[in-house]
């Protein structure tokens, strides 16, 4: 896998991870 594809890759997952945690956390935490 060439690099270029390891960061396209890093730079469209890790934003998704990072929502998806997001969402998480907001739900388990009541809403203030």
């Amino acid at each position: 896998m060439s690099p270029l594809m390891d960061i396209a890759n890093a730079t469209k997952s890790i934003p998704l991870l990072f929502a998806f945690l997001l969402g998480i956390v907001g739900t388990l935490s009541p809403s203030n």
